[in-house]
């Protein structure tokens, strides 16, 4: 027999946990991440809020060692909720930063919200028309960027993609069956092989990509090349990255895995209609 992980009395034949036990856990764990993320939102009072949680968590059988990660995940929940409704405001960027602040989630824990609420803070001042100051230098990138025009942000380890049409040859065969007697057929064929187009998504190369407020630079192993917004005709956003049609009478898709497509999406499209 077993002792149950959270009370430590006998669970039972083949069994580690009472199920009440569990129910008591989880429901302790779900409420002290729905405090945490209260706080962050600006909802509820910072300084009791540890003092909550441990009590919380001693009556549910929640470890106190679990206290910290419950509000890193709170702080990540406050992050998707003030992004649901779009842009993140100052004033709701400045909520977070105080709790992330408050609650030394600067690093480590809080290295993802950091990211979007830098992330959340360039697309606004895109949005509302300003130059957002880039997190890397011109020192920091690989490009020949034009004097009169500046970074923005650049992705890094982005998978690049190009759409191609591929012409392969496909066999067919054609023929008729002739019964020969009862329950015997024949069917002579003709065997030819024809040629068909297909479309295809082909890798091509990874690099780095930086978008600047007037064209988007891609450096690569085997391609390098910079795109004026001008020069785009389309764009479409994927879960991980994003896709771009130049104008020319031959051009197809090309795809950039970003790992991040809601922000490099809305980063380009933004940043094409300013010009």
């Amino acid at each position: 027999m077993g002792d149950c992980k959270h009370c430590g009395e006998k669970a039972g034949f083949l069994r580690s946990v009472h199920s009440e036990c569990a129910d008591l856990y989880a429901g302790g764990r779900r409420a002290m991440v729905g405090r945490a993320t209260e706080a962050a939102m600006g909802r509820a009072p910072l300084s009791n809020l540890p003092q909550e949680l441990a009590a919380i968590a001693a009556a549910n059988f929640v470890p106190q060692e679990q206290v910290y990660a419950t509000l890193s995940e709170g702080l990540d929940a406050a992050v998707d909720l003030f992004f649901e409704d779009g842009l993140l405001t100052q004033q709701e960027e400045q909520r977070l930063r105080d709790f992330m602040g408050h609650f030394s989630l600067n690093r480590g824990a809080g290295a993802d919200a950091l990211a979007r609420l830098t992330q959340g803070a360039v697309l606004r001042e895109v949005c509302e028309g300003k130059l957002p100051s880039c997190p890397y230098s011109r020192a920091d990138l690989p490009f020949n960027f034009q004097k009169s025009e500046n970074p923005v942000w650049a992705f890094f380890n982005v998978d690049y993609y190009e759409r191609r049409t591929r012409r392969i040859r496909q066999g067919v065969s054609q023929g008729v069956s002739i019964r020969v007697m009862r329950g015997l057929y024949y069917q002579p064929r003709v065997f030819r092989s024809e040629s068909v187009e297909r479309n295809v998504t082909e890798h091509v190369d990874a690099g780095i990509v930086a978008v600047t407020d007037k064209h988007i630079y891609f450096r690569g192993q085997e391609k390098s090349f910079r795109i004026p917004y001008a020069r785009i005709v389309s764009f479409d956003g994927y879960a991980d990255g994003f896709s771009l049609v130049r104008d020319a009478q031959t051009a197809r898709p090309q795809i950039f895995a970003t790992g991040d497509g809601w922000f490099a999406y809305n980063l380009v499209t933004n940043l094409a209609e300013e010009k």
